[in-house]
């Protein structure tokens, strides 16, 4: 008997686990699920503003009720990134705080929040600490933290490492923008979700730490249409704005026979165009690059005719070509004068030694010539 009732205690435990499983796989009973650990200290390359992958501002993460995230203190057996100069103990002094109030998040001061919970107080470089956190909807502790779905809450940093700054309020490594570190966590606790319900904002990325991208900085460029209406009955208008790069997506907006809708892909090797018809515009391809579809019902007969009257996707370029081709003509010009004062110089030195040889054979045959007025001369100087 007793043998029969311990096989069915067994069995009974055995049921029970697997019907707990299966409510809580189809999400009848919630689960908990445990997120990757934070490091929670500057060095964390999700906390740095490397320029690379990671821009300037509070992180972002978005967890599940019931779901847990460890948050572990500096310490010198925790290595993140290969470095050759060895974090010093006295800088891994930092402190967590979560805050409920977004604006003391946003200046990064906790006393702007008199609810604020001070969780971690890492005092111990040379051990081990962490805080979990449960991101419940209850709490069987009387000051328990409870997290409701649909809300954000914060954490933050405010100790700039050393240990008499680790009770600070304010400032330290939240947003130390002359190192780019931003330790600044802003959580969002998702919505309850079942088989006929899901939050929007928790369709992805649900306990994964990101940092804020990068901004797209692409160069523009001027295009300039000009537009000639041969009627005096009919007008119309064409505005395009857009990036010139290899390919772009224009949208382009005109007025025809009272109404139209555009796309255009303008390519910058578009250097011309042709005279458009009121059957151009409204189903045919007005140039290699740029296809034309018009809502035009109503079309009458009226051509225009649009031509393409400023490019310039670089003009710093024009400026650069310019300077160097007056460079090289001012140098060239330079040589050339150069060499011809050579010449010159080389020359006249040359016809001043053939005039002094024709010169002195003319005086010695004088001399020759006319010997007692030479005597005479010399007698006079001598004397």
């Amino acid at each position: 008997m007793s043998t029969t009732s311990q096989h069915f205690s067994v069995n009974m435990d055995t049921d029970l686990i697997s019907v707990l499983g299966f409510l809580i796989l189809m999400k009848c009973i919630s689960g908990s699920e445990i997120y990757p650990s934070i490091h929670w200290f500057p060095q964390n390359p999700i906390f740095e503003a490397d320029g690379a992958s990671c821009g300037p501002g509070p992180r972002q993460l978005k967890v599940q009720l019931q779901s847990k995230v460890n948050f572990i203190c500096p310490n010198t057996a925790t290595v993140l990134q290969k470095s050759l100069v060895g974090i010093q103990p006295a800088d891994m002094y930092e402190n967590l705080w979560l805050l409920y109030n977004k604006t003391a998040f946003d200046k990064c001061d906790a006393s702007l929040d008199p609810t604020r919970r001070l969780l971690l107080s890492c005092n111990t470089p040379m051990k081990l600490a962490f805080f979990p956190v449960l991101f419940a909807q209850f709490s069987a502790e009387p000051n328990g933290m409870v997290f409701e779905g649909g809300r954000s809450y914060y954490f933050i940093a405010t100790s700039n490492g050393t240990e008499s700054h680790l009770n600070d309020l304010s400032g330290g490594h939240c947003e130390d923008t002359s190192n780019n570190v931003y330790m600044k966590i802003g959580v969002y606790v998702c919505k309850k979700s079942n088989q006929t319900y899901q939050d929007p904002k928790c369709a992805s990325g649900v306990g994964e730490l990101g940092c804020p991208s990068l901004p797209i900085n692409t160069p523009s460029s001027s295009i300039a249409i000009s537009t000639v209406t041969p009627t005096a009955t009919s007008s119309e208008e064409i505005s395009i704005k857009g990036s010139m790069r290899a390919s772009t997506n224009v949208t382009t907006s005109k007025a025809v026979c009272g109404q139209m809708d555009t796309t255009k892909t303008v390519s910058p090797e578009v250097i011309s165009t042709k005279p458009m018809s009121c059957a151009d515009i409204c189903s045919t391809t007005v140039f290699s690059t740029v296809t034309s579809t018009l809502a035009c019902e109503r079309c009458i007969s009226l051509s225009t005719q649009t031509t393409v009257s400023s490019i310039s996707p670089n003009k710093e370029n024009n400026e650069e070509t310019w300077m160097y081709v007056a460079i090289f003509f001012f140098a060239f010009f330079g040589l050339l004068i150069f060499i011809g004062l050579a010449v010159c110089i080389k020359y006249r030195r040359k016809i001043c030694h053939r005039s002094a040889r024709r010169i002195a054979p003319h005086e010695e045959r004088n001399e020759q010539d006319n010997p007692a007025g030479s005597n005479a001369e010399h007698a006079a100087w001598d004397g």
